[in-house]
């Protein structure tokens, strides 16, 4: 799955910084994401994590509001970064949905059910 990172923002409601857009092929850590893939970074911008991002090849990194502008690297600004990249996630993992009984389901031996039913 691949969504366009312009589209990813704006159903994520994340503020994006400016800067091409390109296909997101999923979410990483930020020391294991690569070119087409979203991370995120805690704090405000500590030397440390300044560091991280710097070092990190991924294609975008969700921070927070105090986290400062770095030259070359595609910032994108959330009020809450893990929340927002917990909801980003989720666009790149779906729940497959259930179908079928589910083996703990009490149903009478006599009832009809019909066909594509889900218990």
């Amino acid at each position: 799955m691949q969504i366009q990172l312009s589209d990813l923002c704006r159903r994520t409601n994340l503020a994006d910084g400016g800067g091409p857009d390109f296909f997101v092929t999923g979410v990483n850590a930020l020391e294991a994401a690569g070119p087409s893939e979203l991370a995120f970074s805690e704090g405000d911008g500590q030397p440390a994590q300044v560091a991280l991002v710097l070092s990190s090849t991924a294609g975008a990194v969700v921070v927070g509001p105090g986290f400062p502008t770095l030259d070359g690297r595609r910032l994108l600004v959330a009020a809450k970064p893990r929340l927002a990249f917990v909801y980003v996630s989720e666009l790149f993992a779906p729940v497959e949905p259930f179908t079928g009984i589910d083996p703990k389901a009490a149903v009478d031996p006599g009832a009809v059910l019909g066909e594509g039913v889900t218990i």
